[in-house]
């Protein structure tokens, strides 16, 4: 099927958002462009880790995706997850209580360069048509937007443009004047890494908050083959207060912790370290306008807490192509007809959110966070309250109401 490329939607990016969108728009059956700068399978800057909450987007609306993943050789199964606190406590906390082998594994660790190819190769070629080519800006035109390339040629012409570009949010500040703010930004380091020891066998990912990183973590995420994802990301606000140098405290933890360095004394890294910029849900942005629809990074909607933002792009991508069938079907482009996209992603997703963002300020309080992570290794109900909080996002508001602690305390 030959697609008519005059008067069609165009996609921004092909990540976890801008993949969902086009999938999404393959099975309404609806012809439209994919920009992408690079030919898969090629790599992206990430954490790597799949939550219980993108396998759950994954099994409901791209099961073939979800399948090869599941049986895939490139995704190690995760079943937990081990946070140390400053003081060096340290406490595992499974995804699930029931170690039954049958439920399906709650979460992965995947490449990126392995996971987007997976949603790519899923595209049906009868709708999504793929140019390959890097987008320089998007300038607003009487009724559409026009897309141009390095050169400064126009690459094509759109009545509906879904931002799908990622941390950089070059799209969104050209079209939506979204401002970045440090404090609702997050810089990370990523390095893949290879002969990490002490690695826990159920692939427990590993988040260690340290001092001089604080409001932030330290990741270790293991990979097939005696592989990890390691990294650091640090609230922006902060390493400009603190004035961190985030390579150097990278390279000390590795060299100089306590607990840590010695895992990687017989290790070696597999490449250089790569950094990129997270911009936080910490705060609600507009994601529509004239003729343009915001998602995932490119609409700052990853996890404030954790950093992930796989689910929540997925999410919002898959949102943005039904409100785009919706467009078509009125032949409605304006800001005033998008704006119900807003509250629809917001619905979804403003909740846990906001509950992240108290969990980030929350450990700022240095005591506080050491005495939860030292708990939880003896206390069986907070344990407990712990597991069932990554499978039930609303339980996080337990750790804002006093009478949790008091339970702990006495309980």
């Amino acid at each position: 099927m030959k697609i008519d490329l005059t008067d069609v939607p165009v996609i921004l990016g092909a990540g976890p958002a801008g993949l969902a969108a086009s999938l999404t728009l393959c099975q309404l059956k609806i012809p439209h462009i994919l920009l992408e700068k690079e030919r898969f399978p090629r790599d992206k800057i990430c954490g790597d880790a799949l939550s219980g909450k993108v396998l759950t987007q994954l099994k409901r609306h791209f099961p073939e995706v979800y399948q090869e993943l599941s049986t895939s050789q490139e995704a190690l199964e995760s079943h937990g997850i081990i946070f140390t606190s400053p003081d060096n406590s340290v406490t595992e906390i499974p995804f699930r209580r029931t170690e039954d082998v049958r439920i399906d594994p709650p979460g992965y660790i995947c490449s990126r360069i392995q996971f987007d190819r997976m949603m790519f190769d899923h595209l049906d070629p009868n709708f999504a048509h793929i140019i390959y080519e890097k987008v320089e800006k998007v300038e607003t035109a009487p009724s559409t937007l026009k897309i141009f390339n390095e050169a400064g040629n126009v690459i094509c012409e759109t009545q509906l443009l879904i931002a799908a570009d990622g941390g950089r949010m070059r799209t969104s500040r050209q079209l939506s004047d979204v401002i970045s703010k440090p404090s609702h930004t997050c810089a990370g380091l990523r390095q893949y890494w290879k002969g990490v020891e002490g690695m826990h066998p159920r692939g427990f990912i590993e988040l260690h908050f340290i001092d001089s990183i604080q409001p932030g973590y330290f990741w270790i995420f293991p990979l097939p083959d005696d592989q990890c994802n390691v990294g650091i990301g640090m609230l922006s606000s902060a390493i400009s207060k603190k004035k961190v140098n985030l390579t150097k405290v990278f390279e000390q933890i590795i060299q100089e912790h306590p607990t840590i360095s010695s895992r990687f004394k017989n290790a070696h890294a597999l490449e250089k370290q790569k950094g990129w910029l997270l911009p936080l849900g910490s705060r609600k942005i507009k994601l529509s306008g004239n003729n343009f629809l915001l998602t995932g990074d490119a609409g700052s909607l990853i996890d404030p807490f954790t950093g992930e933002g796989i689910s929540n792009a997925i999410i919002s991508g898959r949102l943005a192509a039904i409100k785009t069938a919706e467009a078509l079907e009125a032949n409605r482009y304006d800001a005033s007809f998008l704006s119900s996209y807003d509250q629809e992603v917001y619905d979804k997703i403003w909740m846990e959110l906001k509950l992240s963002r108290g969990l980030q300020q929350l450990s700022h309080l240095k005591p506080l966070f050491n005495w939860v992570i030292r708990k939880s290794g003896k206390n069986e109900y907070l344990k407990n309250t712990l597991t069932d909080m990554f499978n039930h996002t609303d339980l996080r508001r337990n750790l804002f109401n006093p009478l949790f602690y008091f339970r702990i305390l006495f309980g």
